[in-house]
């Protein structure tokens, strides 16, 4: 069996295709650990991002938020910086990992009352940002994966952040 490394061929023996792939095998956690993390901060990054900056989809705020956040005195840019007041928010979303999975989240209820929006005397329109994230980082995802898989069964190295992107997050 032969493979291409570098520039050069490699040959492989059943022996040494066999141990090749052991050692792929044993690495397989481990690699598989840092994926989910660049999955998870990638989608992170991104949802941090939406947070001050109305977004496609989003109803603008209603007049009477617009009049109480000007009331308390915050600073706003022309979208009167929608899910952002203290940054209580935006400082909450984290990323991490469970068992295979790449988690990210709030802790804050008003994350879960933004994304889905509310019902009531003061209805909150969805204002998803959260999910959003996810759909729209699944291209680099895939890509991602696709080239994390060829590394793993090449044994090379992988790149830590070779998923995100420098993103910056609102700052008033």
């Amino acid at each position: 069996m032969e493979r291409k490394k570098g520039g050069e061929m490699k040959k492989f023996t059943l022996d040494t295709f066999v141990t090749h792939l052991e050692e792929v095998i044993a690495s397989y956690p481990a690699r598989e650990k840092l994926l989910l993390e660049e999955i998870g901060h990638l989608v992170k990054d991104k949802a941090k991002k939406k947070i001050g900056h109305l977004q496609p989809g989003w109803d603008p705020l209603s007049p009477s938020t617009i009049l109480d956040k000007e009331r308390k005195g915050f600073d706003f840019n022309g979208d009167h910086n929608p899910l952002y007041r203290n940054g209580k928010l935006l400082h909450s979303i984290e990323s991490g990992v469970v068992g295979k999975t790449a988690v990210v989240g709030s802790t804050e209820d008003t994350a879960v009352w933004q994304e889905l929006g509310t019902v009531g005397q003061h209805p909150i329109p969805p204002r998803p940002f959260l999910s959003t994230a996810m759909f729209e980082s699944v291209s680099k995802i895939l890509s991602g994966i696709k080239e994390w898989f060829g590394n793993t069964i090449q044994k090379k190295k992988i790149s830590t952040n070779k998923l995100r992107t420098h993103v910056e997050t609102y700052q008033p």
